[in-house]
């Protein structure tokens, strides 16, 4: 039995993995890599109907990056789940929390994404881009 006012259990998560301590017994749990997933041999570039390239770069199932040209959009998804997930902002507050190239072309985003990823839209989370919208972007 551990000490009166002495914490019984404790967990502490950092970078490094999992610690619980269950009355001295301590057990650790390492951060896994990231499963690995086959990489598409080149990036699936397109051009749309309006002279438009764009790329679309998949680091892992729940990382989804949409480029155009130097400018880029990091979209995240549900982790571990199948079929795999993207979480995107709804077409209510899209413009707001987008960066001013992706305003008023929700659809054609997100058409290009799932055609290309094969993910499945949740936009039903839009706390998750209210918060730091500017935490996506991604430049080259």
């Amino acid at each position: 039995m551990p000490e009166t006012g002495a914490a019984w259990l404790t967990v502490s998560w950092t970078s490094e993995g999992l610690t619980i301590n269950v009355a001295g017994l301590v057990g650790r749990w390492p951060v896994p890599d990231p499963p690995a997933q086959p990489r598409p041999a080149e990036p699936a570039v397109a051009i749309d109907a309006v002279a438009e390239p764009f790329t679309i770069e998949v680091r892992w199932p729940e990382m989804v990056t949409y480029w155009e040209g130097d400018e880029g959009f990091m979209f995240f998804g549900a982790w571990g789940v199948t079929p795999h997930v993207l979480v995107v902002p709804s077409a209510a507050v899209w413009d707001r929390v987008m960066p001013e190239w992706l305003h008023g072309r929700r659809e054609v985003v997100l058409e290009r994404l799932v055609e290309r990823t094969g993910h499945v839209i949740d936009d039903d989370r839009d706390s998750f881009y209210l918060v730091a919208p500017d935490s996506h972007l991604q430049h080259r």
